[in-house]
């Protein structure tokens, strides 16, 4: 026993040398840490990570990082070159806030923002069920095919950004079935006016005519498969696989 105590005592030793620390921040590429190093070699011996807190300077400022949506806390006179942590958003919240509705940063929602500079200094997402506010944007429907269009807004800055789709929807809307292929089918609702205002993929229910009929198409000598297709045409105007017991007699 008294062999193992002398044998620790270089231990104890070598750890008390490596007491003597400090705290330095340390950047790798755009995020830093703090480090608890040695002072003698300022790491080479001794370099733990720790907690950010621990390299807080006495002097910070906020920082709104407005493509993350984030606050930052950094050195007030380093740029957070020598600390940089992220905190809670509302220590970068403006003093003056308003709701907004529409776009920012080519994200539709609900927010509030600084109104000074339109949401670039500050702006956080809320639910949408805290904008009781009404939805004053203007948006504009953009036919790419005959099948196919984007919703269109502008943001705060007057630029065109993607909308939701629901929000170039009409309150009244026409269910057309368009056939791809001999088995195969879409549906889409469209403007009363045409789908150059307005057409959008929905559930094929939505097509479907009150009277159908089973038909089953044989693929070869040990499969097949079961279609729900309009009575009138047999599948001109609506068709849809569905489970293989529904064509059984």
């Amino acid at each position: 026993m008294r062999n193992l105590f002398f044998l620790l005592i270089p231990l104890l030793l070598t750890c008390n040398a490596y007491s003597n620390t400090s705290y330095v921040w340390k950047m790798k590429k755009d995020q830093g840490g703090c480090y608890e190093v040695d002072k003698e070699t300022r790491g080479e011996r001794y370099i733990k990570k720790t907690y950010d807190i621990n390299c807080r300077p006495n002097k910070t400022s906020f920082f709104f990082d407005y493509q993350k949506g984030d606050c930052l806390e950094v050195g007030t006179f380093s740029n957070g070159n020598k600390y940089i942590s992220e905190v809670a958003l509302d220590n970068c919240q403006s003093k003056k806030t308003q709701i907004y509705l529409g776009i920012i940063n080519e994200k539709y929602g609900c927010y509030l923002i600084d109104p000074e500079t339109q949401g670039r200094s500050f702006y956080k997402k809320l639910n949408d069920k805290n904008c009781n506010v009404q939805d004053t944007n203007n948006y504009y429907w953009k036919p790419l095919s005959e099948t196919k269009g984007e919703c269109l807004t502008q943001d705060l800055a007057g630029n065109l950004q993607k909308a939701p789709t629901e929000k170039c929807r009409p309150e009244t809307v026409v269910y057309s079935f368009v056939l791809k292929s001999t088995y195969r089918g879409e549906c889409f609702e469209t403007h009363p006016d045409g789908p150059q205002k307005f057409i959008n993929r929905t559930s094929k229910e939505n097509c479907r005519p009150e009277k159908t009929v089973y038909a089953f198409q044989k693929k070869n000598q040990t499969k097949g498969f079961c279609y729900e297709v309009d009575e009138e045409t047999q599948g001109s105007k609506y068709i849809n696989k569905v489970r293989i017991d529904f064509c059984k007699k």
